[in-house]
């Protein structure tokens, strides 16, 4: 079996967890954006912090793209650091059922995101 072979579907694996990761922190990035003049404290804390990883994996993707693993490694890390910031919706009483949805939802799809593109890139540094 030749190389080309196995490096295709690896490499469409990479490409696909990288452009998921990118939609969505260009989606939390706007979100958080927009909701950065309303939060106080705590609530501004985690805005920045989400601005902060949104920023980090939308500069990491293009260099994941080229097949490095340390930039994809930092990639799903950003990524599952930032679903953590939805945990808890799960333990604070009075989330709406929408909120819960959304947050396992987002872990949901950092999980995904971090298979593929762990899976995906070389072993390259």
């Amino acid at each position: 079996m030749s190389t080309t072979t196995v490096a295709a579907p690896k490499r469409r694996l990479l490409l696909t967890g990288l452009i998921v990761a990118a939609a969505v922190a260009a989606i939390e990035l706007v979100g958080s954006l927009t909701g950065l003049a309303d939060s106080d404290g705590v609530g501004l804390i985690i805005a920045l912090a989400t601005v902060l990883l949104a920023l980090a994996t939308l500069v990491l993707v293009p260099m994941a793209r080229r097949g490095r693993r340390g930039p994809a490694l930092a990639v799903a890390g950003t990524r599952v650091v930032a679903s953590l910031f939805g945990l808890p919706a799960f333990f604070i009483p009075g989330v709406p059922a929408v909120g819960v949805i959304a947050a396992a939802s987002g872990i949901v799809i950092a999980v995904g995101v971090a298979i593929c593109v762990v899976s995906g890139s070389e072993g390259r540094a």
